[in-house]
């Protein structure tokens, strides 16, 4: 999707990941990559960090270090405050889904048949 001011994909119709922005440039990214239809997922920990992660898609607080406001604003938290347990928590859901389209596909076919 593109800027409607400019013409052009800012983000490049590829995977971004920014580190080390202030909590406004962390809303202004969210918000304008959500505007050109991307999926955003934002990482905050502190009081100042919470608007950002609570308009994301996926918003993570850190469990341990994180304040109570940006707890409350993000869908997730890792037990860990390692962002990697995510990657791994993401692996295993998708296995689950795929297991269970399977599931679900072998059901109807052995319904549809014996019936």
């Amino acid at each position: 999707m593109t800027d409607a001011r400019t013409g052009l994909d800012p983000l490049g119709g590829r995977d971004r990941l920014f580190a080390r922005t202030s909590p406004k440039h962390k809303l202004e990214i969210a918000l304008r990559a959500q505007s050109m239809g991307h999926m955003v997922g934002v990482a905050g920990e502190g009081v100042n960090d919470s608007p950002a992660p609570g308009k994301a898609n996926i918003g993570t607080a850190m469990n341990k270090s994180g304040s109570d406001v940006s707890k409350e604003a993000a869908s997730m938290m890792p037990q860990d405050d390692n962002l990697s347990s995510t990657i791994r928590g993401i692996e295993e859901g998708r296995l689950v889904f795929v297991k269970l389209k399977k599931s679900i596909k072998y059901s109807v076919c052995y319904v549809a048949y014996h019936s």
